[in-house]
């Protein structure tokens, strides 16, 4: 083992590679005692901080701050085991608006490229904000740059300039699974039966900057097992009222209306 020394500023750097193969084992040796693991082993990172890296297979260069959708990966465990086990790489395409696996380009990636990408955490955006009141965005179709606004979707807005158009702003995600559901609303058209629980029909309704209310469009129209849960609560009650707003929850077999009792807008 050769003899090691500090070198000064401006001093020329001479390393035999001896030395510095020696210096790169003790380094790795380190790290593998650091993370607790066997000689042999390949370090692996830990304190997950949301980057990854992809690869932008998009067909055109990205832009800092853009969407994509996590498809695949470059690099397999039957390709190379250790690197897949260290680091893999994500391959990225345009995402369409009910994206899932979405993440957010820190660095502009050329096409066929690869580059650093958040799939969870906070990150600047722009949005195309179609109405002041929404609270959460999706990606945009054909549109990687930007997010579009909505009553729901994987990003939650924390901060968005006012106004509507293409603004700045600043998200979260990936939000949790029902926190989107608490944005929506339906308005009665009709009720059956004589006694509760009553049966309803409904139309999706959203909510305007003015704060009124407005079907949403396209129609979405809520027929089967539509019912009130307050209603098992207060057998005497009678039906909602027809034009009555109300919050509703997507259920496995149909909607059912929440806060029915204690929510009475009125459209």
């Amino acid at each position: 083992m050769g003899t090691f020394r500090r070198v000064h500023p401006g001093e020329k750097l001479v390393v035999d590679a001896k030395d510095w193969n020696t210096q790169q084992a003790s380094a790795e040796e380190y790290l593998r005692r650091v993370n607790g693991m066997k000689s042999g082993q390949n370090p692996v990172r830990h304190g997950f901080d949301g980057v990854i890296t992809v690869k932008n297979d998009t067909g055109n260069d990205l832009g800092i701050y853009s969407c994509i959708e996590i498809t695949g990966i470059s690099i397999t465990p039957t390709d190379n085991l250790s690197s897949f086990q260290s680091r893999p790489f994500f391959v990225g395409t345009e995402a369409a608006d009910d994206a899932e696996k979405v993440a957010i380009a820190q660095l502009p990636i050329a096409d066929g490229e690869y580059g650093p990408a958040l799939i969870m955490g906070m990150s600047a955006v722009q949005i195309e904000m179609t109405d002041e009141i929404h609270e959460f965005a999706k990606p945009t179709n054909g549109d990687p740059s930007k997010l579009t606004s909505d009553t729901e979707g994987p990003f939650r807005i924390l901060y968005v300039e006012s106004g509507t158009g293409t603004k700045w702003a600043s998200v979260i995600w990936p939000v949790g699974g029902g926190s989107t559901e608490e944005k929506r609303y339906c308005r009665i058209i009709a009720a059956s039966g004589s006694a509760p629980p009553f049966v309803y029909s409904a139309v999706e309704v959203v909510r305007t900057s003015s704060y009124t209310w407005v079907d949403k469009s396209p129609t979405v129209t809520l027929m089967h097992n539509l019912f009130a849960y307050g209603e098992a609560f207060h057998p005497g009650c009678a039906s909602i009222p027809i034009a009555r707003v109300v919050r509703f929850t997507p259920g496995a077999t149909g909607e059912y209306l929440t806060d029915a009792i204690a929510y009475p807008p009125v459209f």
